[in-house]
């Protein structure tokens, strides 16, 4: 089963996503982090999450992978939440060096996220919702805002649930009512 949440920047979609994994009954539950600690600000969303993880009544294995997360290594079977869709494609683009192959990059990841799914009974995503603006963008913001679009399109349409986080509420958009 694959659940997508999209949300904005504190919209409460990590903390949907480890609830919805907690939902399933599984005891250990398999975290894939895509953050890289790369200044203040990512370092404290980092150890946020980590608190709220050590906070849980539930066992987390954390899995670091800012790329090819279908490296990381759990049983077939399990539980397994990829945090974030938006910063893995943000790592996957400078590893390539942005060079604007958008179409390839999709491919990759869509190859990548097809290999979780196959593993995982169940495979929970979480991505940011980057498109609330009007602005008018430099080309590479452009090009990398049609690769998480199309990301999000292809993502959803293999997706079982979708829910889009406001607020702190997780609205359905896609898959059978709670």
């Amino acid at each position: 089963m694959l659940t997508v949440v999209i949300g904005g920047v504190r919209s409460g979609k990590s903390r949907t996503a480890e609830k919805a994994a907690a939902e399933t009954g599984k005891h250990r539950l398999h975290y894939i982090a895509a953050g890289v600690d790369t200044d203040e600000e990512m370092r404290r969303r980092i150890h946020h999450h980590q608190k709220s993880r050590e906070n849980s009544m539930h066992t987390w294995v954390l899995h670091e992978h800012p790329v090819r997360p279908s490296e990381a290594s759990f049983p077939d079977g399990s539980v397994v939440l990829l945090d974030c869709l938006t910063t893995w494609a943000t790592n996957e683009w400078m590893e390539m060096g942005g060079d604007g192959n958008v179409e390839a990059l999709v491919t990759g990841m869509m190859d990548e996220m097809d290999r979780l799914s196959k593993r995982a009974d169940q495979l929970i995503i979480v991505s940011n919702d980057l498109f609330s603006d009007a602005a008018d963008h430099p080309s590479a913001i452009e090009e990398y805002l049609q690769l998480l679009g199309a990301l999000h399109v292809k993502l959803v349409s293999m997706a079982d649930y979708a829910y889009h986080m406001q607020f702190g509420h997780a609205q359905l958009k896609k898959g059978p009512s709670l």
